[in-house]
């Protein structure tokens, strides 16, 4: 599995050994950046494209009702959805998890 950290939650740079094929792991802070703007990158990362070049999030995930779901929750909570040929699960801790769907 690849995992991606940073102290800012940013994903800007795509490392090398991802390639669409692993699991994407990610921890985002809710008060740094909103869920649906952190899942888009980390699809982005998963994709090794900028998140910019992803279909749009909002054909497969309601963005406002996630982003109210998962910051007004204590933590104890667990979305999942499918994007491009992901599994997309995004948890109240600030995890995303982006793992390809095996065809």
């Amino acid at each position: 599995m690849t995992s991606i950290e940073g102290s800012d939650g940013g994903v800007e740079a795509i490392p090398q050994n991802v390639d669409g094929k692993e699991p994407v792991r990610h921890h985002f802070d809710w008060d740094d950046i909103p869920p649906s703007e952190a899942v888009c990158r980390a699809i982005g990362v998963a994709l090794n494209s900028h998140p910019t070049d992803i279909g749009p999030l909002y054909e497969t995930a309601d963005l406002e009702a996630m982003d109210g779901l998962l910051l007004s929750a204590d933590g104890d909570i667990e979305l999942s959805f499918t994007h491009e040929g992901l599994l997309v699960v995004v948890r109240g801790t600030g995890e995303i998890v982006v793992d390809p769907i095996e065809n």
